[in-house]
Order: structure tokens, then sequence, then C-alpha cells
């Protein structure tokens, strides 16, 4: 077994942390609690975080001994390029003559495909609903159609037993009410 330690420490040479360099600087923002990134929040993750903070953060986590791995220039997730996606609810649809004693022989299947659906970002949450036997899943896709197509990819949908209801969901904008003049 194998322990990889980070050298946080300055290099030979002192590298004062500022503001006043250039972005590309190495610790180009700094203050008393550490180093900082500094991000512009509409830039898409492709662009941010700037270079300069990425080998920043290679500089001070890199680590030291015999077991040194590379460090990334881009963060791995960033790196993955990124579709928008809606969230939307789903709830099931238990199908005529469906029950529970048909719903057995699919179970462990029906849960492993849940597992790989939420690794591979569709899923986001899962809830057993309290009203009847049946699921509630909070789930990301491009669009209700491209839901409905991985939702139908459920062992459970395939042998027939179930459907689902897919309701696209958006953010909720009424809080400003609570800001409007007179309601203070």
């Amino acid at each position: 077994m194998s322990t990889a330690f980070y050298d946080i420490r300055p290099a030979k040479q002192t590298i004062f942390p500022g503001n006043n360099g250039s972005t590309d600087d190495l610790i180009r923002l700094g203050n008393w609690f550490g180093v900082r990134t500094q991000s512009k929040t509409d830039q898409a993750p492709d662009v941010a975080p700037a270079g300069s903070d990425l080998r920043t953060a290679g500089y001070l986590g890199r680590p030291r001994g015999r077991d040194r791995a590379p460090v990334p220039t881009r963060l791995i997730h960033l790196s993955q390029p990124r579709n928008p996606a809606m969230k939307l609810l789903c709830l099931d649809i238990p199908q005529p003559g469906a029950s529970l004693e048909k719903y057995q022989p699919h179970m462990s299947d029906e849960a492993r495909h849940a597992w790989q659906m939420y690794k591979g970002g569709i899923i986001r949450d899962i809830y057993f609903r309290q009203d009847r036997p049946g699921v509630a899943i909070i789930a990301e896709c491009e669009s209700v159609e491209a839901a409905k197509q991985a939702l139908s990819e459920f062992p459970l949908a395939k042998a027939g037993l179930l459907d689902w209801d897919v309701i696209p969901l958006g953010p909720f904008l009424n809080w400003e009410a609570l800001f409007a003049p007179g309601n203070a």
C-alpha cells in the first residue's frame, strides 16, 4: 500500500501571491486564507477557471516522493463536452396486469440498471413513492423524448410491466414577487 504526500510548501524560490500581475502568473491571486481562483460566472466550463489557476493547483498539489502522479492540466469534468440538460420528474405508471409478483424476477436487474443510469448522469435522485408502490425519479436529459427513451430501457419497462410519465421542470421564478415594491 502506498501513500502519496502532497507538497504545499513553496519552491526554493519564493512566489509571492498578488493581484497586480498578469492573468498568466502562477499564484496570481492570494489572501490570508490561501490561494484563490477567480472565474466569471457566465463563462463556459471550457474557459474557466483560467489556465494559470489550474497550473497553480497543479503546482501546489503536486505529489512528492516515490508515488508521483501526473498533475492534470484541466479538471476532468471540464474536459468533457457539456450538453444543456433539462431536469425532469419521472413517475412510474404500472401497466394493466402488473403486480409485485410479476415485478419480482426483474428487481435485481432493475436496481443494477438504475445504478448504471445514476453513474451515467441521467438519474440525479430516486425516491420510493409513499402513495403506492413505485418510484419517482429526478432525471437530467436533453429532452423529454431522450428521457423516455432512456427510461424505456429499464427491465420492467421492457417486460411491459410499467411505463413512465415524464414531466419537464424549470426554475421557480415566483420568488421575485417577494421583492416587488410594496411586498417588503
